[in-house]
């Protein structure tokens, strides 16, 4: 029987507590539920890249990614990708890049053509060159099958979506203070990596037609944004 309980989650280093309908943190892990970034899920489907954060200038910060995701387009196909994959993805934040970060999704396609030997062997990356391939971190999120999401009671579904949205908007205010790093970081000569990125982003838009229009939509977005900051420029 479900009961529930608070479980610790750790999301970029701090803990938080959410609540989860589950006898147990292991239960729930055994259930398929934890917490991670989204790209461990670009490997079902190149889809998810695109909320998870994608890579070099193509990212967008995280308080603007959010606003991106709560678009009618980017909502529908965001579930859309859930759907076919059979998972239920609830964002709770975002979290710097770490050095991990090599081996997974888009990322690791790009350490290889970039040749960065230091991540051959262990998948790992310097935590500053991970800041570099992802200077807007990655985000985070709750996931599980979709049967164990829909096996949950609506009080528990509703108590933890209220506690994601509180844990966003937690992190979209921290994401101002951070703002001046991040653009320091992206002031160095990443020409190189953006490269690649616009390669293996535009490879992943061509995998299949809901790729193709969350990469049309995802990108008029942040081109809307851009030209609005720069109409608003002094």
């Amino acid at each position: 029987m479900i009961d529930r309980r608070k479980f610790l989650v750790t999301t970029g280093g701090a803990a938080a507590t959410m609540p989860l309908a589950t006898t147990s943190r292991a239960a729930a892990f055994d259930a398929g539920i934890q917490i991670e970034t989204l790209h461990r899920l670009s490997g079902l489907h190149p889809g998810f890249a695109y909320a998870a954060g994608l890579p070099g200038h193509l990212g967008m910060p995280f308080p603007q990614l959010m606003r991106w995701l709560v678009t009618a387009d980017a909502r529908a196909a965001f579930s859309d990708v859930q759907n076919a994959c059979d998972v239920t993805c609830v964002i709770v934040g975002t979290r710097p890049a770490v050095a991990s970060i090599g081996a997974v999704g888009p990322y690791a396609a790009i350490v290889k053509a970039l040749g960065w030997k230091a991540a051959a062997d262990t998948g790992n990356l310097r935590d500053a060159d991970a800041r570099l391939i992802a200077p807007f971190g990655a985000t985070m999120a709750l996931t599980m099958p979709r049967r164990t999401w829909m096996r949950l009671p609506e009080d528990d579904k509703v108590a933890i979506t209220t506690a994601a949205t509180r844990m966003r908007l937690a992190e979209v205010g921290k994401c101002g203070s951070a703002a001046v790093a991040t653009q320091a970081s992206l002031t160095l000569d990443t020409t190189a990596i953006d490269r690649v990125s616009e390669a293996v982003v535009a490879e992943l838009a061509n995998y299949d037609a809901l790729t193709r229009r969350i990469n049309s939509h995802y990108f008029a977005f942040k081109a809307a944004g851009c030209e609005l900051r720069s109409k608003n420029a002094v």
